[in-house]
C-alpha cells in the first residue's frame, strides 16, 4: 500500500510538472505571435506615415493652405476647416488624405489621430 501512494504522489507531481512546462511554453509562443502581429502593424503604421509626409503632393504646402493661428472660432468654441471646398494645393492636399483614408480604413483612423499635417505658418489640411 505504501508503495502505491508513493509512486502515486510521485506520478501526480511528475504530471502537473510538465502540463505546468507545457502551458509555459504554449503562452510563450502565443505571447511571441501576438509581439510580433503588433509590430507588423507598427511597422506598417510607420510606412505609412512615411508614406505621406514624403508626399510630393504635401510637400507642395504653400501660403495658399488655410492658416487656422488667428482663427476664431464659433460660439461653439470649433472653427470650420473645410478644405474640400477649397482650389488648389488645399483641395490637392486634402484630396490625397481623403484617398488614402478610403484605401486604408482602420489605418487611417489610427493616422488621423495621431498625425496631422501642419506648417510652420498654423496651416493645416484636415
Amino acid at each position: 500500500m505504501i508503495p502505491t501512494i508513493i509512486s502515486s504522489l510521485y506520478f501526480g507531481q511528475y504530471a502537473s510538472s510538465i502540463v505546468k512546462q507545457e502551458f509555459i511554453k504554449s503562452t510563450d509562443e502565443q505571447i511571441e505571435q501576438v509581439n510580433n502581429a503588433i509590430n507588423i502593424f507598427f511597422q506598417g503604421i510607420n510606412e505609412n506615415c512615411l508614406f505621406l509626409s514624403m508626399s510630393d503632393t504635401v510637400k507642395s504646402a504653400d501660403t495658399s493652405v488655410t492658416a487656422y493661428m488667428d482663427v476664431e472660432g464659433g460660439p461653439d468654441g470649433l472653427i470650420q476647416m473645410t478644405p474640400s471646398l477649397s482650389s488648389g494645393v488645399e483641395k490637392n492636399i486634402y484630396d490625397f488624405y481623403a484617398n488614402f483614408a478610403e484605401s486604408h480604413p482602420k489605418t487611417a483612423t489610427y493616422i488621423w489621430q495621431q498625425f496631422m499635417e501642419a506648417t510652420p505658418n498654423g496651416q493645416m489640411v484636415k
